[in-house]
């Protein structure tokens, strides 16, 4: 009984931080240039980001960039949370690439008659022909590590077919919980990590690669499920922002549009 009022309590609380938070960022807004406000479409989702993605993927010919999640290859593959083992079990074809030479080999050592490989994002040649077959290029909590992003978005772009798909999720920069611990002076931020990503800061770098939003919706990474009824009302404050890109016909450069309809995914956990 105690339990459940204090969670009754903390919800409530929660809520009127909320809402107290809003009602100043809509008056901020009204001083703030309108070039400066930007209003991608993120739908709201409080599904887990690994959930999300194996959906997605399912029955698809996926290429799985950066599959080792190194240095945490060993460990999630005896606990059964490495999302690639997950893929695997539901991909039409699978093809996994990773730069880290230590994590790929651990990788191998363990299932050696997978498709995988050890190759730079930032020069994709051996593994061309597979990422043009492919309809999905899957890079998750990718992106962020990257030093010239860019560069490698061009690597994929040049090689993707028609029809392909690029699909990246990223920590949030508004996540709550984030937010939350800045409030006491901590940054919750992985240690390899070099930059963070907002909806509208992912849609502009695909763009600069020709790269043109389908779909951006919110996603969990898996802890903090107290507070993910409220991530339906608030979907900028999720955990992650997952994103679906296609080839456009003209390169987009800084635009930013709302994405359009897709079509629906099949249906809908671990951080980078």
């Amino acid at each position: 009984m105690i339990a459940r009022i204090r969670r009754s309590l903390s919800d409530i609380t929660l809520r009127c931080v909320l809402g107290f938070l809003e009602f100043h960022g809509r008056r901020g807004s009204a001083s703030t240039p309108e070039r400066h406000l930007q209003r991608p479409r993120l739908e709201p989702g409080i599904a887990t980001r690994a959930d999300v993605l194996v959906t997605y993927c399912t029955g698809r010919r996926v290429v799985h960039v950066g599959f080792c999640d190194w240095p945490l290859t060993e460990a999630r593959i005896e606990d059964g949370t490495l999302l690639h083992l997950r893929l695997k079990g539901v991909c039409r074809t699978l093809v996994g690439i990773d730069a880290s030479e230590e994590g790929v080999r651990r990788y191998q050592e363990a299932y050696p008659d997978d498709d995988t490989h050890l190759c730079s994002v930032y020069d994709l040649s051996p593994v061309a022909d597979s990422i043009a077959s492919c309809e999905i290029v899957l890079l998750g909590e990718v992106i962020e590590h990257l030093a010239a992003p860019l560069r490698a978005l061009e690597e994929i772009a040049g090689l993707l077919s028609p029809g392909g798909e690029v699909m990246a999720s990223v920590p949030n920069a508004f996540s709550l919980k984030t937010f939350a611990l800045a409030l006491s002076g901590v940054e919750s931020v992985h240690p390899d990590h070099v930059a963070w990503y907002s909806p509208h800061t992912l849609i502009n770098l695909m763009g600069r690669a020709g790269l043109h939003p389908v779909r951006l919706q919110s996603c969990q990474y898996g802890t903090g499920k107290q507070y993910w009824a409220h991530l339906q009302s608030y979907p900028w404050l999720a955990d992650c922002i997952l994103g679906t890109f296609r080839l456009a016909a003209q390169p987009v450069g800084n635009s930013v549009s709302p994405a359009p309809e897709a079509d629906p995914t099949h249906a809908e956990t671990s951080e980078a």
